[in-house]
């Protein structure tokens, strides 16, 4: 398996990592219900599934030319970071 490079559409090891840890944290504590990985030639992304919601609320994750994305499905916007670790500070609450 090939490392992704600065214009990948991939996670990189660290991302993950961070984000499972992350994760694990948001539904143990009842603040997601769900998390499902997404991944194709253009994107790789985290869908995030809010309890009580039908389908996911936010996705976040890495665009093919390397920028991080979150976008919040149910207010129709996209925030942007030049990290994982950015990116995520556009969560919503």
């Amino acid at each position: 398996m090939s490392r992704p490079t600065q214009d990948s559409a991939r996670l990189t090891s660290h991302d993950l990592l961070a984000f499972e840890n992350l994760a694990e944290t948001r539904v143990s504590a009842g603040q997601w219900a769900r998390v499902e990985r997404h991944q194709d030639s253009r994107s790789d992304l985290f869908s995030i599934h809010y309890p009580g919601q039908r389908g996911p609320m936010v996705s976040v994750g890495r665009r093919r030319g390397g920028r991080y994305v979150v976008l919040n499905h149910a207010q129709g916007s996209r925030r942007f970071g030049r990290s994982l670790a950015e990116a995520l500070n556009h969560l919503p609450a």
